[in-house]
C-alpha cells in the first residue's frame, strides 16, 4: 500500500520502502529528509522512484498546463531547495529545464514530464515526473535516472505501473 491512496503489488525483482525508511534513502542520495513518501526501485537500484500524494481534489485529465509557467513555478521552487540544502551541507543541483516538455499520455490518463538537473560538479540527472490523476488528488511518481539509460527505465517503470498500479 501507498498510503491510504494506492495499492501496488510488487514484482520479484522490485523493492519498497515506507515513509521512514525512503525519507533516510533520499538522505543518503543528497536530499533534504520527507514525509509521506514512499520508494520503489529495482533490486539493481539502476534507477529509483519516489511516491508522493497531493490530496489536491478531482483533477480533470483535460486541464490545460503551461509549460514555461510550470518551468518558472519548478526554478523557484529549485531556488528554494537549494537554500535549503546548502544549509544542511547537501550538493546542490540546478534546474536547468525540460528533459521532456509536459505531455499528456491518453492511453494511461497521465500527466508526463522530464527536468534536466546539472550538480555544481557537472553531473547531469533527470527526474521524469508521471502524475496519475485521480478522483481525490493526484499520485506523483519521480523516476530518477541517468540520462544514458532513461529511456530504458522509463520503459520498465511504465511497464510496472500499468501492471500492478491502482489509484484508490
Amino acid at each position: 500500500m501507498i498510503g491510504n491512496e494506492a495499492q501496488i503489488r510488487l514484482t520479484n525483482d522490485l523493492l519498497f520502502l515506507d515513509p521512514p525508511n525512503t525519507s533516510r534513502f533520499v538522505q543518503l542520495n543528497g536530499n533534504p529528509p520527507i514525509s509521506n513518501a514512499y520508494t520503489i526501485a529495482p533490486k539493481l537500484l539502476d534507477w529509483f522512484a519516489i511516491f508522493e500524494f497531493d490530496p489536491k481534489g478531482n483533477v480533470r485529465d483535460n486541464d490545460k498546463i503551461d509549460p514555461d509557467e510550470l518551468m518558472n513555478t519548478m526554478k523557484q521552487q529549485n531556488l528554494n531547495g537549494i537554500e535549503e540544502g546548502k544549509r544542511l551541507g547537501l550538493p546542490v543541483l540546478h534546474l536547468t529545464g525540460w528533459f521532456a516538455a509536459p505531455h499528456y499520455d491518453v492511453e494511461t490518463k497521465r500527466l508526463e514530464w522530464g527536468t534536466r538537473l546539472v550538480s555544481d560538479a557537472g553531473d547531469v540527472t533527470v527526474n521524469y515526473s508521471i502524475c496519475i490523476l485521480g478522483r481525490d488528488g493526484v499520485m506523483r511518481a519521480i523516476l530518477v535516472s541517468n540520462p544514458g539509460s532513461l529511456e530504458q527505465d522509463i520503459g520498465v517503470f511504465r511497464t510496472a505501473l500499468k501492471r500492478s498500479f491502482l489509484l484508490l
